[in-house]
């Protein structure tokens, strides 16, 4: 398996970074956009869920655990700026949401590089079965949208 499941932990870290540009982009041009807020916050805060439930546990170990303990301690300081750009964004004050915006970009920048030079090489030491087994957790928590029907019956309505 290699270095799948880290290809797919870069790209959703990349696809949390598109809708945090996308915030950003809104509230520069004075229309703050709730949707792309939303998605790139319930994006990030599963991003985290999964890496702090599923994946650190996976690959703690000795040499690693104070490194996953630094990670997780920013995960804290991500989910209070994510807390307090709602909380501006809520009350009207584009200017300092965009403040906070730019500096969760810039965090995350920098928290994003050390999993990925870390805790995602660890993870590709995992044998094939143990990462498939991490993938899985996800399909075992996925959730189809309210109404969705499969393809054959939606196409007969």
């Amino acid at each position: 398996m290699g270095q799948l499941l880290s290809d797919i932990l870069e790209e959703d870290h990349k696809r949390v970074g598109e809708s945090l540009t996308c915030f950003l982009d809104s509230l520069r041009e004075g229309k703050p956009s709730v949707s792309c807020f939303e998605k790139a916050r319930n994006s990030l805060q599963n991003h985290i869920f999964w890496e702090e439930s599923i994946l650190f546990r996976t690959v703690e170990n000795q040499a690693n655990a104070a490194r996953i303990h630094g990670l997780e301690v920013e995960h804290g300081g991500i989910w209070k700026l994510l807390d307090k750009i709602e909380e501006y964004l809520n009350a009207g004050r584009g200017e300092l949401a965009t403040d906070r915006v730019e500096g969760l970009i810039r965090v995350l920048d920098a928290h994003n590089e050390a999993e990925e030079q870390t805790v995602y090489q660890e993870l590709e030491k995992q044998d094939a079965s143990t990462q498939a087994r991490l993938i899985l957790f996800e399909i075992e928590q996925a959730r189809a949208p309210e109404g969705w029907v499969c393809n054959i019956l939606r196409r007969r309505r």
